[in-house]
């Protein structure tokens, strides 16, 4: 994207001032919005080509509301300094303290204005949902805190309500604390809780979004703490990932499902900066004992686009020996209807296992085809993926992490012992084909581990 060399002074209404290469202005239409009254958020100036921000989207999560305006333009971007406006109408929201952030996605996402506080007066409404959007499909469990009083758990369930939609199944398990099944829906709904003795209403407390605007990055092998293997193996998991947008990305906003407990001794989990590698990544694990060994990591389109990362594991008492074996983190448009492995070992002294991965819900049966590598087809099985517990729609028991079929936590899997294949004894090299069935997209891949010293190595699709 090319910037003009004159730098000009962007003044928005709010009194902030930044140095850019461009006028610009935001204004509330009133000035100052009233509770739970629609209002209008105006952007304007004169932008720095002609390839002017349009089409805002919002976004509402908890307090922060997430502006993003898309390039006008294709790539023949005059450069002149051309005058333009995006406006937001019918914007609602209860008494709180707001930040407002604002972006603009053209080759690379970037901050459009600094940060924003705001203010709607009035009492806030003492209800707190979380999380705080699903996808349109629903299914996603929304724990709800609030003054919903329950002197004997457990509770009779209040009626909850996502706009007009009520929650098809709700739990009252103890004093100020609702589990709550999200219907389908669409666009930003209140929340509301009422039963014989109560009602509170949220005003824009959840958002459904729609599932095109994300993508999902499969982590084949992810393990939040250290696994005891075989021959005293112990294996870890290192994650790094780097933003190379040019605005900061947030956990919630851009990075679902991310723990936000600290790390170490800090405020709150910190943005991925612009340009920085993160290495202290975790995601929200469910408390389901030991949890699956894989992951789906979604991020927002426009954000996943410059966001690169490392995936490694790892034998923590042979490390001197080796520093590890690469992990491949896969993007959603990177999946195929069908897959070819070339060149597997089968040898003893290697433990070899297949692994398949398909990341939509509803998740689709797949045909492996082993071949020898001169040709011959050598054996074909149908395998069934599911999905590990607690990872898709319905209401997970208390203290398990929500997940939807919109967003699912875990992508279905399928392994197989290629050492359990009796028709694969006595070929050392094999070829392996897999295919989704009904045409779904799918990613897989061997892992290799040495009996002996434990190495690991991997197969991948080319």
């Amino acid at each position: 994207m090319r910037r003009m060399s004159t730098v000009v002074l962007l003044v928005a209404s709010f009194g902030v001032a930044i140095a850019w290469d461009a006028a610009a202005e935001i204004r509330f239409e009133p000035r100052a919005p009233v509770p739970n009254e629609p209002f209008r958020i105006v952007f304007s100036g004169v932008w720095r080509d002609s390839c002017v921000p349009a089409n805002p989207r919002l976004d509402v999560h908890y307090q922060t509301l997430l502006v993003t305006l898309q390039s006008s333009g294709g790539d023949a971007c005059a450069a002149t300094l051309t005058p333009w406006s995006a406006t937001i109408d019918g914007v609602r929201l209860g008494p709180a303290d707001y930040v407002l952030v604002t972006r603009y996605a053209g080759e690379r996402l970037e901050e459009l204005f600094e940060s924003m506080n705001f203010r709607v007066s009035g009492s806030p409404v003492p209800v707190v949902v979380s999380p705080a959007f699903d996808a349109e499909t629903g299914g996603c469990s929304v724990s709800i805190f609030g003054p919903f009083p329950c002197n004997s758990p457990p509770c009779t369930p209040p009626e909850v309500l996502f706009g007009t939609k009520q929650s098809p199944e709700v739990r009252h398990p103890y004093n100020g604390f609702i589990d709550a099944v999200a219907p389908p829906g669409q666009g930003i709904v209140d929340v509301t809780v009422k039963s014989g003795t109560f009602s509170y209403t949220k005003v824009s407390a959840f958002q459904y979004v729609s599932r095109d605007d994300w993508e999902a990055l499969l982590l084949p092998i992810h393990i939040p703490n250290v696994v005891e293997g075989a021959y005293g193996s112990r294996w870890i998991i290192d994650w790094s990932v780097l933003n190379e947008n040019e605005t900061p990305l947030e956990a919630g906003l851009d990075l679902l499902a991310i723990d936000v407990s600290c790390q170490v001794t800090c405020p709150a989990f910190p943005p991925l900066y612009p340009g920085a590698v993160e290495s202290y990544l975790r995601l929200v694990s469910p408390n389901i004992g030991s949890p699956p060994p894989v992951a789906l990591f979604h991020v927002r389109k426009e954000a996943a686009e410059h966001l690169t990362g490392s995936l490694r594991t790892r034998d923590l008492t042979r490390q001197s020996e080796n520093w590890g074996c690469e992990i491949p983190i896969i993007r959603e448009r990177e999946l195929q209807s069908s897959v070819t492995l070339v060149d597997v070992p089968r040898e003893e002294r290697f433990r070899q296992r297949l692994r398949i991965y398909d990341p939509v819900y509803p998740a689709e049966p797949a045909r492996v085809e082993f071949f020898d590598p001169s040709g011959p087809l050598l054996v074909a099985k149908e395998v069934e993926l599911a999905w590990p517990v607690g990872s898709i729609g319905g209401l997970p028991p208390v203290g398990r992490f929500p997940g939807s079929p919109g967003f699912p936590l875990q992508p279905a899997v399928a392994e197989i012992d290629l050492g359990a294949v009796p028709e694969l004894q006595g070929h050392e090299r094999i070829r392996i084909r897999v295919t989704a069935r009904y045409g779904q997209k799918i990613w897989a891949f061997v892992s290799i581990t040495n009996n002996e010293t434990q190495h690991v190595s991997t197969v991948t699709p080319q």
